[in-house]
Order: structure tokens, then sequence, then C-alpha cells
């Protein structure tokens, strides 16, 4: 039996997304996934178990075993943006990309503080939010001090490879 790698399964959910089911269960070997549409039609993706045997890192904090949706709803404000900017008003600031496709979370827990808020100063090394791959935990963390300007991404959606998830004006730039 052939095993999937995180294209296909990002192919999978990209299909599952066209259909109105309201909940789909697909398992292939050792991987069983479960997507259920939260209430306003967006799917939201949880992975059961991997067939790479990757589990979540002791160093980036797991989120609670409750239903995947009640973390955009629980949170929803905590990862809006601000104000949309052009990329003209971006001089001088750095945008946060994600390393990884995967779902947004701008909080530890649904019922925890955001990480960040826009208008905060952040060190090098600051936890500012976590993309979850497939019930990996992975933190994404401050690569220079500075302002967070503005956060781009949304509690608990699902971001593209590269996307800009937050501005920081690092220190010393005027």
């Amino acid at each position: 039996m052939s095993t999937l790698n995180f294209s296909d399964v990002d192919q999978i959910l990209r299909i599952v997304d066209q259909f109105p089911a309201a909940e789909v269960r697909f398992e292939h070997g050792d991987l069983k996934l479960y997507v259920k549409r939260a209430g306003s039609g967006d799917a939201v993706a949880q992975p059961a178990a991997a067939s790479n045997g990757s589990s979540a890192s002791s160093a980036s904090p797991a989120l609670p075993a409750t239903s995947p949706a009640a973390a955009p709803a629980q949170a929803a404000d905590a990862g809006k943006p601000v104000a949309a900017k052009s990329n003209a008003d971006r001089s001088g600031q750095t945008p946060i990309e994600s390393p990884l496709m995967g779902v947004y979370y701008a909080a530890p827990a649904p019922d925890a503080d955001p990480f960040v808020r826009a208008g905060q100063k952040v060190a090098k090394g600051t936890t500012l939010c976590i993309i979850e791959v497939m019930k990996v935990m992975n933190d994404i963390k401050a690569p220079c001090a500075g302002v967070v300007i503005d956060i781009t991404a949304e509690n608990g959606a699902m971001v593209e490879q590269g996307q800009a998830l937050m501005w920081i004006k690092p220190e010393g730039r005027a």
C-alpha cells in the first residue's frame, strides 16, 4: 500500500472542501482524517493519526482535545486583522510568513489569551503563534525584536506556506 504525503492530504482536503457534506472520515493505512464543517461552512481538519510516526513536540503547547471548531469561536478576535494595509505601507516592516500550510492559532488554547497583539513589543525568539500540521503544533517565533504592527491571519483559519501571518517593525527602524 502506498503512503500519503502532506501534499496528498492537502489535495484530499481541497476536494472535500468542494462538497457540501457536513462531515467526512477518510482512512488510508495508518492515516485517519476527520473533517467537520464549522458553523460558517469552512472545513476544519483534524488528522487522527499519521503514518510517519511524528507527534507533537514537548516544547510546543498542545491544544485541548475539544472540538476543533471551538478554537475559532472562542478566540475569534485574537487573530483578526487590525487594519488591512497595502504593501506600500509596509516599508521597514518584516513579514512573519507561515513556513508550512496548516491551521493558524493565535493562542496556546481556545480559552487562553493570544501570544501577541498588534502594538505589542516582542523580543527575538518570542512565540508569535502556532501552525498546526497533522496534529503537530509548530511554534512560530519572532526573527527579531520589534513591535507587532498588524496581524493578518485569522485564528483557526487554514494558512498557506509563505502567507504573511503578521508584520513586525524591527527595533531601530523608523
